[in-house]
């Protein structure tokens, strides 16, 4: 790889770093490879396009999903019990949303991409609902006022800065945190800085109180007016 650079001009100046015993040929030598290797790569550049993550949004079909992102099968068996059939595959994000009663999709996708970095946990309203039950959390809306007059579950804290400040000063870091909001990405970010600093048993709501409303309690209120 490296014969085709070196050519008489970068010989003799080897040759000059050798006879002066200084650095003048040495930096012109490499002066010049650097100035080759820029002069390719931008030409490479330029022929290919700059590299840029792939755009996905609720028409992306899930199979093209899935090549960029194969972790997104997995997150969907885990969040949500969905086993992905080859007719799932056939369809774009918006349909595979609607047809297993999902938030929209951008939601799902934010809802993955946090997931990705997360240490805290994200459960199922089945699970969401038994972690209430059996370890009698701390449990926090982290919605914004206004959502809160639209129901709240039944022991529910409004996450306002007061509480959110209680919590971190007095809170002994093992106790139990559950946290929810309308469709699971907020709680999850929520959630993400609550175990940063340092809480050692928190949950989030997967999907939110949207899924809560289809999955767990059909009386409960659904609503607009916020993507997550």
């Amino acid at each position: 790889m490296l014969r085709f650079i070196v050519d008489k001009k970068e010989s003799r100046a080897v040759e000059n770093f050798r006879k002066k015993n200084d650095f003048t040929g040495l930096k012109s030598l490499f002066g010049d490879f650097l100035a080759r290797i820029d002069t390719f790569f931008s030409a490479f550049r330029v022929s290919q396009g700059p590299l840029q993550p792939p755009h996905i949004g609720e028409n992306t079909k899930i199979s093209t999903l899935l090549m960029h992102y194969p972790s997104f099968e997995k997150f969907l068996e885990s969040r949500f019990n969905i086993t992905l059939q080859s007719a799932d595959r056939a369809r774009d994000f918006r349909q595979l949303c609607e047809h297993h009663q999902l938030a929209p999709a951008r939601v799902v996708f934010m809802e993955f991409q946090l997931s990705e970095r997360s240490p805290a946990k994200v459960l199922g309203g089945t699970a969401f609902r038994d972690f209430l039950s059996n370890q009698h959390p701390y449990l926090l809306d982290v919605r914004e006022p206004w959502e809160w007059k639209m129901g709240m579950l039944p022991g529910a804290r409004p996450m306002d800065m007061q509480e959110f400040e209680k919590l971190l000063a007095q809170a002994p870091r093992n106790t139990p945190l559950a946290v929810y909001c309308h469709y699971g990405i907020r709680s999850l970010d929520a959630a993400v800085y609550l175990t940063d600093r340092g809480f050692e048993n928190v949950v989030a709501l997967a999907g939110g109180l949207e899924a809560w409303s289809l999955q767990i309690d059909p009386d409960f209120p659904r609503y607009t007016g916020h993507p997550c």
